[in-house]
């Protein structure tokens, strides 16, 4: 007590400091509560929506109607989209194995033929069909695919030539499932009965699955473009345009790159421009007549330049003074589009059980 009376200011600065630190810890108390009960809230929020996620439907016989109510509303809603889609493609129609040849070789002569006018295309471009120049497909279903095949495949080749493409640079195309062999998958085989006359393990016999059919068949063409950034908007929007683009067709991958990633080198630059100057020197010195000399009026000779006055011609271009080092390259277009087919379910569910 006598210490406080004798230096009151000192205690009165200490006391300050002890409350500033009192109300500092419960404030830090209070903090670290408040935190973990909302630490424990989160966790036990982020635990009970994990379980939701990971529980199964529980079988009462309501739920039971609800789920079939909307698997049949979803059911119908399908077969409607299908069935519209299905209407929207061009039909196909049947074709032997030999006509099939046939029509391949006639479009790609007729691809040939426009080649270069304005559109480059590959110098043995068959349309990614070589194969089948030479030999026959496998049976006439196959035949008949590939026949809807060459047609899409030329369709996108006539856009990029009503486009303006400056040349298709390389082309290739996927297989389709019939080619590679592949056929739909088998139902399952029965369970042989076990030696103690019950089917399967435990004496169970598996539910036959229903089976489901493919909607959608994807066929990709994969091109390899050289053109402007104006041809590469129109093939764009022409190939979502149903009036240009009759088969459903979807760009999967994009990627464009300058046909030049770097400017041209100083030393380049200059010898263009040195070029450009001896060109419109030697021009000018083809251009001038041989000297004629004539006698003037003073008796002195006299250029025949001087003599006559020169008839005024259009202007000639004078020397190259710049050059254009950004703007002037093309673009590489690596192009992966495919090509989408709606399948009959029906049929296709039909063909599987024969």
């Amino acid at each position: 007590m006598d210490w406080i009376r004798e230096n009151k200011t000192l205690a009165s600065i200490m006391g300050v400091f002890l409350a500033l630190a009192a109300a500092l810890g419960f404030l830090v108390f209070n903090a670290w509560s408040s935190f973990g009960a909302s630490n424990d809230r989160f966790i036990a929020a982020n635990n009970a929506l994990a379980t939701m996620k990971s529980a199964k439907l529980y079988p009462s016989p309501e739920n039971l109607e609800k789920k079939k109510s909307a698997v049949e509303d979803y059911e119908k809603k399908v077969t409607t989209l299908s069935k519209v889609l299905l209407s929207l493609q061009p039909a196909v129609e049947p074709i032997s194995e030999t006509d099939f040849q046939a029509k391949l070789k006639a479009k790609i002569a007729e691809v040939r033929s426009i080649s270069g006018k304005p559109t480059k295309l590959p110098g043995e471009s068959s349309l990614g069909f070589a194969d089948y120049t030479s030999s026959l497909p496998k049976s006439a279903a196959i035949a008949q695919e590939l026949s809807e095949y060459v047609d899409a495949a030329e369709a996108v080749v006539r856009v990029f030539i009503d486009s303006g493409v400056e040349s298709v640079d390389t082309f290739e195309r996927s297989l389709l499932a019939s080619e590679k062999g592949e056929a739909a998958a088998a139902p399952s085989a029965p369970v042989a009965p076990s030696k103690t006359g019950k089917a399967g393990v435990g004496g169970k016999v598996p539910v036959a699955a229903k089976a489901v059919a493919e909607m959608v068949e994807r066929r990709t063409l994969t091109f390899t473009l050289t053109c402007d950034q104006g041809p590469l908007q129109k093939v764009l929007n022409r190939l979502a345009s149903p009036s240009e683009m009759p088969y459903f067709a979807a760009v999967r991958l994009l990627r464009v790159e300058n046909e030049k990633n770097e400017g041209p080198l100083r030393a380049a630059v200059t010898l263009e421009l040195n070029k450009s100057k001896s060109a419109a020197v030697d021009a000018a010195a083809a251009e001038v007549p041989q000297e004629q000399v004539v006698i003037g009026t003073d008796g002195l000779p006299v250029a025949a330049a001087e003599a006559a006055p020169q008839a005024a011609g259009p202007a000639k271009p004078g020397i190259k003074d710049a050059v254009g080092v950004m703007g002037q390259e093309k673009l590489k277009v690596y192009m992966e589009i495919d090509l989408i087919k709606f399948i009959d379910p029906a049929k296709q569910v039909a063909g599987a059980a024969n």
